[in-house]
């Protein structure tokens, strides 16, 4: 998807529990959504899973309508009030949306590809939320995606995530509140195209998420510097 022309993605990770883990990632204001689905936490739990996420997606006509299937090439105006589905895991019945084809845990950069029949894009992904990762190293895995999404091509897709959910003696809000002033800082000092950017807490004033929102939104300003498109 293009990245500059189109607003920056700001992700909304509403629980850590569950199920499944969602990340919604809302842009122009929440008029689109797109949303990646993994299972987690239920390995014996696998055909129920499978059975109804196929069912949510497949089983009702009327909402169908209401996603997109995934292209390379999409553009805002295709997703404007539709819900782009992104699924790590394998569910019953048709594809809706796309698949991710890989996605390794706690990850500083990967190469992986998302798919949907004869479509599929190159996927860049930086998600290093835990283990014993210190909130300067997640800040620089932060501003190198930032800096990889300048250089990327139109139809390659990049997801930055901007949550840290595990430190020493931190939790995932008080590192939110270092890492969502730090990147709307770099942002505003080095404008240009941000892929899709993931984060906590996003529009929270009490740790600067909706001043990232609004930075990410103004990258769309600045289509006139260098991204490949």
């Amino acid at each position: 998807m293009q990245q500059t022309g189109t607003p920056g993605r700001a992700g909304i990770l509403p629980e850590a529990g569950g199920k499944l883990r969602r990340r919604m990632a809302a842009a122009e204001y929440m008029r689109h959504a797109l949303r990646v689905v993994q299972r987690q936490g239920d390995a014996g739990n696998d055909a129920t899973f499978r059975s109804r996420m196929g069912d949510y997606l497949n089983s009702s006509s009327a909402y169908r309508d209401r996603f997109v299937d995934f292209r390379p090439d999409l553009t805002l105006g295709e997703l404007r009030g539709k819900i782009l589905v992104l699924t790590r895991s394998d569910y019953d019945g048709a594809l809706v949306g796309g698949k991710i084809a890989s996605w390794q845990d706690d990850v500083t950069d990967q190469i992986s590809s998302i798919v949907n029949g004869s479509a599929s894009a190159k996927l860049f992904i930086q998600d290093k939320y835990g283990g014993t990762t210190g909130i300067d190293n997640k800040k620089n895995a932060i501003i190198a995606y930032l800096d990889k999404a300048r250089g990327k091509a139109e139809s390659e897709w990049l997801f930055n995530f901007t949550s840290l959910a595990t430190a020493v003696v931190t939790t995932p809000k008080t590192n939110a509140r270092t890492l969502n002033p730090a990147t709307c800082d770099y942002l505003k000092a080095h404008p240009g195209c941000t892929g899709v950017v993931m984060m906590d807490f996003a529009g929270d004033t009490d740790v600067s998420g909706d001043e990232l929102l609004r930075a990410i939104i103004d990258q769309n300003f600045y289509c006139h510097l260098p991204c490949v498109r």
